[in-house]
Parts: structure tokens; C-alpha cells; sequence
């Protein structure tokens, strides 16, 4: 070994010793941060800052298991961050030691804070989406209002006695109480009304017409939710070049049918019109029909637009047919019927033999 060399080695060597680590310390390693409530509910959505010092070096946010993980050179750190409950913030600190190339799990449990789930449904049991919730304090006093979007809400709060008021439509639950502990707590409001719903949502469906190019060959396209925009050529429009067309929708159950809803392109440019009138008719078993209605359209004065019209069921269905006589040509978007879900009842009936000409003789 030359002279060169062994001074290079003992050099490295007297620079390892006085670094008090060895060669491969001072990689980055991880720390795993799950946030929770006391009963390990995690707490997703909530930002989390490391510290070090009083420099940040770090920042995230919970995912829906709770988990963040912030990879940073070895150290002693500080955890800080918020939880924002509908009663106060809660503040969160916590040490966090991370290691030279590991991964080191840190459960943070948020104490003096608990999750109320609230769960609405209607006087048959159905989940009920829409309602108004209102969440009071022990004394009463409002603390927030909101509709939902669904049938289920939640919200943070501090330990203690609540109560919930929901209303939907003219019907109300007023004032159950509520004790929610550190933790979560799910608890059912009932609201004495009805859930309603679109039940033609991917139902079956019948064409009389099938136009060439603007077809809908898998009997998809008037029931799976997607509404077109005002390009004829994107696809979801099903079009008709004759002088009627006539739609029947299976339900599949018998509902109490509230109304029923069509979307239209208007395309003038491409003489697009809506239908000269619409002849709607209704029948539980596929063989009586009920003629609802036969009107005509009030035409919109939007040269090209996409156009809904809705016209009222009152009435007990499982089959719903459409007949609209045109000039030019017809290009129809969606269909939807809003029932009463819990009303559906199983009737016979056959949407493949029905004869389609014969609904409105």
C-alpha cells in the first residue's frame, strides 16, 4: 500500500470517528403518522406539520385510513396541526423521532373529540338524501344547518349532549337527542316522509326506431345518467330522421310514479326541433295502458340547447311509454322517472312483448 493511499484511508477514518456515525448514517428515513380518535376511528382530511425547531420542515394531510407520512433527514421533530370540529379546534402535538433508513409508525390519538355519524331515512326505513339537518348544543342552540347530499352526515364535535332536527320537504324530526362520547357514535334520524328517487336509472328500455348513425344499438344511452352536450356527434344523443318515435321504459318493479323527465337537443342549424307533440301513457303489466298525457312543447328560443321537459305520473307504473311525432329530426338524451322507492312492487309484465304501435291506437 502506498504512501498516498494510506493517507486517504486513515484521512476517511479519523473523519467517521469524529462524526461519532457510520458510513451509511445520516440516510432520510420516514415516519409513519396515524391520527385517531380514541376508539381508533381514523381522522382523514386533517393537516399535519413537522417541526424542527421552529423551521417547518414538513407538511401533509391525512388520508381516509388517517395515514401521513413525511420522509426527512434523522431527528427529533415536533408534530403539530388542527383538527377543526363544528365546536372548536382541537390542537395536536406530538414528538416524532425518525431513523436513518426506516419507517417508524407514530399513533396520535386525539382525546376529547368524538365523530357523530347521523344516518337519515324516511318512515319505511329507506335512506332519505336531501334533507335539512340542523345540530343543536345541550342548550338548543343552533350550531349549523345543512342539506344534504345524501343519506348519511358527519360531524366532529366535543364530548357531550346534542340535539338533531331534519326536515325533508313538508315532514320533520325534531329535536332527538344525541350523547356523543370520545370516539365515534352512529346514531338514525327519522324523518316521517318519503324517499324519492329516478328508478329508471339503467333500466331497460324499448325503441320503435333505430337511425343510422345516431343508434342506440345496446339500449344503454337514455338511462345511464349521462346528459349530452349540444354536439349532435359526441355520442350520447339518440336520434330519430322519421316522423314518430315511441320509447317504452320497464321499471322493472311497480312504483308510485311522482313525474317523469326527458332531455331534448334543439339544434335548429341541424333542424334538431323538439318533437310536434309528446304523447306520454302508462301501464302496470305492459297490456292496459293509461294515456297520461298529449301535449305540445313551448318552444325555447335558443338556437342550439340542451332542454328538459317534465311531465306529471301521478300514477302506479311499471311501464312507461313516450310517442313524439317530428319533423326533422328528434334527439333525445335521457329519460328519468322519480317514484316513490319505497312503494316498488313486483307485477308481471314483459317488455319484449309489448307491442309498441299498439300503446296509442
Amino acid at each position: 500500500m502506498n504512501a498516498k493511499l494510506r493517507l486517504s484511508l486513515s484521512l476517511l477514518l479519523v473523519l467517521v470517528v469524529l462524526s461519532g456515525c457510520s458510513l451509511f448514517e445520516g440516510r432520510p428515513g420516514t415516519a409513519r403518522v396515524v391520527l385517531m380518535l380514541a376508539d381508533e376511528t381514523p381522522l382523514a382530511g386533517v393537516e399535519l406539520a413537522l417541526l424542527d425547531g421552529n423551521n417547518e420542515a414538513g407538511k401533509g394531510t391525512t388520508n381516509d385510513q388517517g395515514v401521513v407520512e413525511f420522509t426527512k433527514k434523522p431527528g427529533s421533530y415536533d408534530l403539530v396541526g388542527t383538527v377543526k370540529a363544528l365546536t372548536g379546534e382541537i390542537e395536536v402535538a406530538a414528538k416524532i423521532t425518525i431513523e436513518s433508513g426506516k419507517t417508524t409508525t407514530k399513533t396520535v390519538a386525539v382525546e376529547d373529540l368524538g365523530l357523530l355519524i347521523l344516518t337519515i331515512e324516511d318512515k319505511d326505513g329507506v335512506p332519505l338524501s336531501g334533507a335539512e339537518v340542523v345540530i343543536k348544543d345541550s342548550d338548543k342552540e343552533e350550531l349549523k344547518t345543512l342539506e344534504t347530499a345524501a343519506d348519511k352526515v358527519e360531524f366532529l364535535l366535543a364530548p357531550g349532549t346534542y340535539f338533531i332536527s331534519a326536515a325533508k320537504d313538508d315532514a320533520t324530526a325534531v329535536d332527538k337527542e344525541v350523547v356523543v362520547t370520545a370516539g365515534s357514535v352512529a346514531t338514525t334520524v327519522v324523518v316521517d316522509a318519503v324517499a324519492t328517487g329516478n328508478v329508471a336509472a339503467g333500466k331497460e328500455y324499448r325503441l320503435l326506431v333505430q337511425s343510422q348513425g345516431y343508434s342506440d344499438p345496446e339500449l344503454k344511452k337514455l338511462t345511464d345518467g349521462v346528459v349530452g352536450t349540444t354536439a349532435i356527434t359526441d355520442g350520447t344523443w339518440v336520434g330519430s330522421d322519421v316522423g314518430s318515435q315511441i320509447i317504452v321504459l320497464d321499471l322493472g318493479k311497480e312504483y308510485e310514479v311522482i313525474s317523469t323527465e326527458l332531455v331534448y337537443l334543439i339544434d335548429n342549424v341541424s333542424w334538431v326541433k323538439l318533437p310536434n307533440t309528446i304523447s306520454i301513457a302508462v301501464s302496470s303489466d305492459g297490456v292496459e295502458w293509461t294515456l297520461i298525457e298529449e301535449k305540445q312543447y313551448e318552444v325555447p328560443a335558443e338556437d342550439r340547447i340542451v332542454h328538459s321537459e317534465t311531465h306529471e305520473i301521478s300514477k302506479n307504473a311499471r311501464f312507461i311509454a313516450f310517442k313524439a311525432v317530428h319533423t326533422g329530426w328528434l334527439f333525445v338524451g335521457e329519460i328519468q322517472a322519480e317514484a316513490i322507492v319505497s312503494s316498488a312492487k313486483e307485477v308481471d309484465g314483459d317488455l319484449k312483448t309489448i307491442d309498441l304501435n299498439a300503446i296509442f291506437e
